[in-house]
Order: C-alpha cells, then structure tokens, then sequence
C-alpha cells in the first residue's frame, strides 16, 4: 500500500516477538534496504544468514548491503560465501560480476580481473556484464595513463588493460549482433587510447 513507515514499525514489531524467524529477519531488511535504510537493514540480514547459512538469496542481499555502505572487505567476504552457496550459473555469474567490481574499486585488480572471467566462463551470452568489464578495464587503462585515484602513472600497464578492455568489446560484439556499429565506435576510442599510450613509451 506504500505506507513504508508502518511496514516497518510492524516487522520490527514481529522480529521483537519471534527474534529467531529467518523469514521475519530476512522481509525486515529487505523493507529496510528498499527504504534506504542500509544501516538499519544490517543486524536483521546478518542475523539471517546465521539463521540459514545457507540460504544464498540472504547471502547475496547481506553482500550488497556491505557493498553500499562501504564495507568492502565484508562484501568480498559474504559475495565468497554466496558464490560458494549458489548452483545456478547465471546467478554466480552476477555474484562473480559484482566481486570482480569491488575488487576493481579496492585497487586489486587481478584479482578483479579474474572474478570478471569466472563470470564471463559462467556465463559468455551476457553482453552487457561483458560490457561492463570492458569498461572497467578501460577505466584501469586510463588510470595508469594519466596517474590518478592513487595509481602511479604507468603507460604499458595502461596499454595492457587497453588491450583487455578491446578483447571484451570484441567478445560483446561477436554475441550482440544488433548493435554491431556502436561496438564498433567504442573499439576504435580504445585503439586510439591504446595506440596514444603506446605511442609515447
């Protein structure tokens, strides 16, 4: 009905009553989280996933919890646990995608890039997770040519992601055959980045 002020007086009100219910547990942070209450969503999903450890639908909401409130290394840590618990692959494929960003924001990029490529190994239709590791590649690329967000400047490192990044277009665009052209436009700003760094070393 939208009155998110009651929804969650009442599951807070339930999870007083029954404090061991995986399912009250489990809708109070997912009505927290959807209210933007990451804070407040946290104790209610951890004691979730202690409730049913093994519950990868608990699991992954935790791990993106983490993940927005900056907790980087619990993120990392629960996407683990989450990856381990799942049995479908699309699904740890995303959860592979997701670890592979945080990764990529917490400076460790080979192992970013190696969760990038479970999820492409899990998954290889998905254009658009491919897509986003281009990019990320691209940013790592551009990170290393101009020296920032703590990255010392470093041409033939930025060559190498620049090269990565051209394999990821490659393979997007050998699956999404729609959109052949604009794949295009985006492999020809790669080459010329690729092209300039290479250039100057």
């Amino acid at each position: 009905m939208g009155d998110s002020v009651r929804s969650i007086a009442t599951v807070k009100k339930g999870a007083e009553i029954s404090p061991d219910n995986f399912n009250i547990n489990l809708t109070a942070g997912q009505i927290l989280n959807n209210t933007n209450d990451k804070q407040g969503a946290l104790p209610f999903l951890k004691h979730a996933v202690e409730l049913e450890p093994h519950n990868s639908d608990a699991i992954q909401l935790l791990a993106q919890v983490y993940y927005d409130l900056g907790k980087q290394q619990n993120a990392v840590k629960t996407y683990k646990i989450a990856i381990d618990e799942e049995d479908d692959k699309k699904v740890k494929a995303d959860l592979y995608f997701n670890l592979g960003v945080i990764y990529n924001q917490m400076s460790e990029f080979d192992a970013a890039e190696m969760a990038f490529d479970e999820a492409y190994y899990l998954n290889d239709q998905d254009f658009e997770a491919v897509m986003g590791m281009a990019r990320s590649f691209e940013g790592l690329g551009d990170k290393y040519k101009d020296g920032t967000d703590g990255v010392e400047k470093d041409l033939s490192k930025a060559a190498r992601w620049y090269k990565k990044a051209e394999k990821k277009i490659k393979d997007a665009k050998s699956i999404d055959l729609d959109n052949e052209d604009e794949y295009s436009k985006q492999l020809e700003l790669i080459q010329y980045k690729r092209n300039y760094v290479e250039g100057l070393q």
